[in-house]
């Protein structure tokens, strides 16, 4: 859950069970439920009346009317034949090899297909899927980057009536395997070999695949590898470009009809939520939930066929396929898709992710806090000199009119430094239970160029206001304390995939979403994000700390760091374990994990200080590096004191990365807290037997007035 804006979570905490009588098997922290009626749950909305007409909030960036229910289909169908039929709609990175957002060879060339050609490809991975006997209802998986690829068999899939489930190709092969059998799928499509051999010898586990697609420039250049074809039994395997040569043989009859049989309050898509909270969940979303968001996306940003975008966030997320394919399609707005390698490198190498969006240029630059904290540090390593428009150009924004974020929070301080090179920074909200999107303000009110600071319709610190046609409340009114915030609109799911309790327990009579988190209205309309609980931390004296913000904080402020973990409950002061940034690309030893090289950067910094440590390992021994941390972190407490966060008053540095594969990170690069809790309790333990080591912020902030008297 929570794919755009500060919380976000899986919604509600209520319901963590499987539905009564469902087969639930115990899969480390996948939750597993295994209904026998599957495919008439992912046909039937639980909440059919919202695509009937009824009107939620304000319409009149409709035109004072709710649009019509479409399907994907139809969506695509007014796409290539509209005005923009014939602009450019797509705009991809491709290796050596030659497909389009595969890994492989390192140079690279760019291509592009217009809204027609786009639409011709979907329907030729249409026809594929018949071919491969996928119908109306059949759940298919996608494992892979964001590409032209995934985005083709994601749009081929839903435009018939299957339903594709995007699975965040970074987790673990047992997690990976699990979540694509708790979807049921018939067929996978991986986006390249490496991907294609996290299934070899898993047949047995997923009793439902009778096809494996591979895609990617290797496997169209040299075949199915022959360990993939042996490792997966009885199921078919074969490559992407079989797969579009079997589809030619099927009429163009046949996929009308295919078309014709979907409607609007179908499934299209499974979106996995980030399991933040609990197990990962199979979101629901019918055709109606995503061609409506991304049409108020699209209203909301008044993106036209003039505008680009860089596709920056995880696929499979459901803020991703509002922003980056359903916005696009209503708009006809160019997507840029990175080449594999460049995403593969987004999180370790702050460089290449800047380069990647200076390739696009984007009007709209759409990312998430922690990457828009990325590019705040490579500005920090920019002459300043060089003055504010080469500075914006130094991270690709020198076209944007507006940087919207998207997924976790953004550190003030980064904010405002993007801020200040004039781009307005709009924040967001959002969940995988509400399509992604529920409140984003009008980036269109701000100039070309942006405005600094708060921009034009957007209020500094807010996620912004609700979409036209989402309405939201806060609370039930039960009691002043309860700030639940709760949404209503064409957005909301489904349901859960299988587990009608688990849905009734999130979604009210009314059809209200529960989200969960904690938010309240301000005077303007806006929607003030107040925390996700389970983000929240007690402290011993009754102060509550918001673990997210206090790490972003952290991430923003310290270069020389990769992520932050907060906690606190119950104690007198936050903690933080830190995770120092190693070298990009460098081979780590899980079995020696101190033998890591710090980033070049990192170790510039030290040797700034006195230091001479290149590992991890001497890191963790180093005077120097002791005085850097405190000092650092007593300069970030005075920042947590201005937002009214209590003080860091103790630390210790872990001993490699943190990662999704470990389950500890979700997409995106969102924290699992209950995991992290539970991984990191001994180590928490022992940093708080020691005493204070962090001056609070009351301390830095008596200090400067002292050095500032006469």
């Amino acid at each position: 859950g929570g794919d755009g804006g500060g919380g976000g979570g899986d919604a509600g905490d209520a319901g963590e069970g499987a539905a009564a009588g469902a087969a639930v098997v115990d899969v480390g922290d996948v939750e597993l439920v295994d209904p026998s009626t599957l495919a008439a749950a992912l046909t039937t909305s639980v909440l059919g009346a919202r695509v009937t007409g009824r009107t939620y909030g304000d319409a009149a960036a409709a035109g004072g009317k709710e649009p019509k229910p479409m399907t994907v289909a139809k969506l695509l169908e007014t796409a290539a034949g509209g005005e923009v039929g014939n602009a450019t709609a797509v705009h991809y990175r491709v290796d050596e090899g030659g497909a389009a957002g595969g890994a492989g060879g390192a140079v690279e060339a760019s291509e592009s297909l217009s809204w027609k050609q786009l639409v011709a490809k979907v329907d030729e991975v249409s026809k594929g899927l018949i071919k491969l006997g996928v119908g109306l209802t059949d759940p298919i998986a996608i494992v892979g980057d964001a590409s032209l690829q995934w985005t083709l068999a994601h749009l081929g899939a839903s435009s018939i009536g299957a339903i594709p489930a995007g699975v965040h190709k970074n987790y673990d092969e047992h997690s990976i395997a699990a979540l694509v059998g708790q979807v049921r799928a018939h067929v996978v499509i991986a986006t390249s070999v490496e991907e294609a051999r996290l299934f070899v010898g898993r047949a047995v586990e997923l009793p439902s695949l009778r096809a494996l697609v591979i895609g990617g420039a290797d496997a169209d250049a040299n075949g199915v590898p022959s360990d993939i074809a042996d490792g997966l039994g009885d199921v078919q395997v074969v490559t992407w470009s079989a797969m579009i040569r079997g589809g030619s043989k099927v009429k163009d009859k046949s996929l009308k009809q295919a078309r014709k049989s979907v409607l609007p309050e179908h499934c299209a898509a499974v979106c996995f939520t980030a399991g933040s909270r609990t197990g990962h969940r199979a979101v629901m979303l019918s055709h109606d939930n995503v061609t409506w968001t991304g049409g108020a996306v699209a209203r909301a940003l008044r993106l036209t066929a003039a505008d680009r975008l860089v596709a920056l966030l995880e696929p499979e997320s459901a803020a991703s396929l509002a922003f980056f394919v359903y916005a696009p399609l209503h708009s006809g707005a160019v997507v840029h898709y990175p080449s594999a390698a460049a995403q593969a490198a987004f999180d370790v190498d702050q460089g290449r992710l800047a380069k990647a969006i200076k390739d696009a240029l984007p009007t709209v630059a759409v990312a998430s806090g922690r990457q828009f904290g990325h590019l705040y540090h490579v500005t920090t390593r920019t002459d300043a000199t060089v003055g504010t428009t080469a500075l914006r150009g130094s991270i690709g924004l020198s076209e944007a009119r507006v940087a919207v974020v998207v997924g976790g929070h953004i550190s003030p301080v980064a904010r405002d430094a993007i801020a200040d090179l004039g781009v307005a920074v709009h924040e967001s909200y959002g969940q995988t239970e509400a399509s992604g999107v529920v409140s984003l303000s009008g980036a269109g009110e701000a100039a070309a160029g942006g405005a600094a600071k708060a921009g034009s319709g957007h209020r500094v610190g807010t996620k912004g206001k609700p979409l036209a046609g989402v309405g939201v409340r806060t609370g039930s009114g039960a009691s002043p304390e309860d700030k639940e915030l709760h949404v209503l609109g064409r957005n909301v799911m489904m349901g859960y995939a299988g587990d009608d309790e688990a849905t009734g327990a999130v979604i009210d009579g009314e059809g209200w979403l529960h989200t969960g988190d904690d938010a309240h209205v301000d005077d303007d309309g806006s929607l003030v994000f107040d925390g996700a609980p389970s983000d929240m931390l007690v402290l011993r004296d009754g102060r509550v700390a918001d673990a997210a913000f206090i790490e972003a904080v952290l991430e923003a402020g310290m270069t020389e760091i990769s992520h932050a973990l907060a906690f606190g409950s119950g104690q007198d002061d936050v903690g933080v374990l830190l995770c120092p940034r190693l070298e990009a690309g460098a081979a780590f030893d899980p079995e020696r994990p101190e033998s890591a090289p710090l980033a070049p950067e990192v170790v510039a910094v030290g040797n700034a200080a006195g230091s001479t440590s290149h590992t991890l390992e001497e890191m963790m021994s180093d005077s120097f590096w002791v005085g850097i941390f405190t000092k650092q972190l007593a300069d970030i407490n005075a920042t947590l004191a201005a937002s009214g966060q209590p003080a860091i008053g103790h630390y210790s540095l872990l001993n490699g990365p943190l990662s999704t594969v470990a389950g500890h990170l979700g997409p995106p690069q969102r924290v699992r807290r209950f995991l992290v809790d539970r991984s990191f309790g001994y180590q928490v333990d022992v940093m708080y037997q020691g005493p204070a080591t962090v001056a609070a912020a009351s301390t830095v902030a008596g200090a400067a007035a002292a050095a500032a008297a006469p």
